[in-house]
């Protein structure tokens, strides 16, 4: 079962647990409505946005608990998308099918959280639940 960090169990667990506010930067729409879908099935309070612009905005301006970003996007990389979140604390998981192609470019990929695409929602979800415990955010118990 998964808790917040509070350790509340059941109906309190589940009404804290869609307050985890997911940003997904991802620019090719079938994989923006999958991942969106995904989230929003787990419970997680969802806003998606297609360009690093969009992300970069919701970032300054809203609450996130976690970001999920494409690694190549139209106008720049989900890189750049961390990096912005690291700035507020925000945990960020890059899914990206290009890490050798970024890590050619001469890339500190050592630094991000990055996940190879394609991916299934399973273990997207996985990947960020991983990343919520890590860092406090949710916690586990039996």
């Amino acid at each position: 079962m998964l808790t917040t960090k509070t350790g509340q169990p059941g109906r309190e667990a589940n009404r804290r647990l869609a307050a985890i506010r997911v940003l997904v930067v991802e620019d090719d729409i079938p994989v923006r409505r999958v991942m969106e879908e995904t989230f929003a099935e787990a419970g997680y309070d969802v806003d998606a946005v297609e360009s690093v612009e969009q992300g970069l905005k919701l970032i300054q301006s809203r609450e996130f608990d976690i970001v999920v970003a494409d690694g190549r996007l139209e106008d720049g990389t989900g890189m750049e998308i961390a990096d912005a979140a690291w700035e507020k604390d925000i945990p960020t998981l890059v899914v990206t099918a290009f890490a050798f192609d970024l890590l050619r470019e001469k890339r500190n990929l050592a630094s991000y959280n990055i996940v190879q695409k394609p991916i299934r929602p399973s273990q997207l979800m996985s990947a960020v639940t991983a990343l919520l415990k890590l860092r406090g955010i949710i916690t586990a118990t039996l």
